[in-house]
Parts: C-alpha cells; structure tokens; sequence
C-alpha cells in the first residue's frame, strides 16, 4: 500500500521582479486536509477523522482547519498495514 501513496515532489515557480525561483515541495512537508489525505489513501474522509481521533498521527490546525502531514500519514499506513498483517 505504501507504493500506492508515493508521488513526485511538486515544483512551483514564483516572479519576483523579473526573477524566477522554484521551490520544492516536499511529501514530508505537504499539508493535506482530510479530504485529500482519504483521496490518497482511498478510505473516506471520515476514517482519515477517525483515525486523528484516535492518534494514529498528529493534526496540524490551520486557520481552524485541521491538516495532516502526508509523511505523518504514510508512517501510519505502513504500521498499520504491517501490524494487521501480523494479526492474520
């Protein structure tokens, strides 16, 4: 499941006054709301919910709005996945 949760870093540009600068963004810094995070995963946003509840990752606030960290939560898919194989 882990191989489903990997993607490319994304690059974005900025101008600033005539200069283009890219910065790299990161899985291990890339904030995703709970919708997202259940969209990467494939479960619902719900379950994503669920699962903060229960602290299986930290959530980050925004605004109000909580964020999760995609590396925060692919650790958690790979305990996750490893202990429930384990269990069968």
């Amino acid at each position: 499941m882990s191989s489903l949760l990997w993607q490319q870093p994304q690059v974005r540009t900025t101008r600033k006054s005539w200069t283009c600068e890219a910065v790299v963004v990161t899985p291990s810094l890339r904030l995703l709301t709970f919708t997202q995070a259940a969209a990467l995963v494939g479960c619902s946003a719900r379950t994503i919910r669920r699962w903060a509840e229960r602290g299986m990752f930290p959530v980050t606030y925004m605004s109000g709005h909580p964020r999760v960290r995609e590396a925060h939560l692919r650790k958690a898919i790979e305990r996750r996945t490893f202990v429930e194989g384990e269990e069968r």
